[in-house]
């Protein structure tokens, strides 16, 4: 059994009939409430985790984008936090493949009714049909808690502007 345990990463554990053991007999539903050495942590995440809380320690939801403009363009995910004043804003993220991938579209569509964020927050997406694959592909997701013309006309325009900039074509 021990041989089994150690074989397994945490994600699997928390899967597995041991863990089961270890969650009945505790009352547990982490590894770390069961113990402290089986808190499993690689060192970067630990290092990451370390400067997230040194940087925000009060937590922060914005967090990743400051790490995220150190990387390389084409690494990046979050590629804009804009506020339009103190309790408005929106977020523009997408990947540069998606954003390649979005030079060839001929059409697509904007959805704007989908809810994944708690509170006022509206999450709009830009997708359309892939023939070669078969399925609906997303471009670009844009997180903002404002409905105005003018926060859609800045939506519009920055979530364009950044598309093109990060394939260095405009769109």
């Amino acid at each position: 059994m021990l041989y089994g345990l150690l074989t397994l990463f945490s994600g699997r554990f928390m899967l597995a009939p041991e863990f089961t053991y270890l969650y009945n007999q505790f009352g547990a539903t982490t590894l770390r409430a069961v113990h402290q050495s089986l808190n499993i942590e690689d060192r970067v995440a630990a290092l990451i985790r370390k400067e997230r809380l040194l940087n925000y320690p009060e937590g922060s939801s914005l967090a990743e984008y400051a790490f995220d403009q150190h990387r390389p363009i084409d690494e990046q995910w979050i590629r804009e936090v804009y506020h339009y004043d103190n309790n408005h804003y929106l977020i523009i993220c997408f990947s540069y493949d998606q954003a390649k991938a979005f030079q060839n579209v001929q059409c697509f569509e904007m959805d704007m009714s989908f809810k994944m964020v708690k509170g006022k927050t509206n999450t709009f997406t830009i997708s359309s049909w892939d023939d070669t694959k078969n399925r609906i592909q997303t471009y670009a997701y844009v997180f903002t808690n404002l409905k105005t013309q003018q926060g859609y006309k800045i939506l519009f325009i920055k979530l364009f502007e950044h598309l093109g900039n990060a394939v260095q074509q405009p769109v």
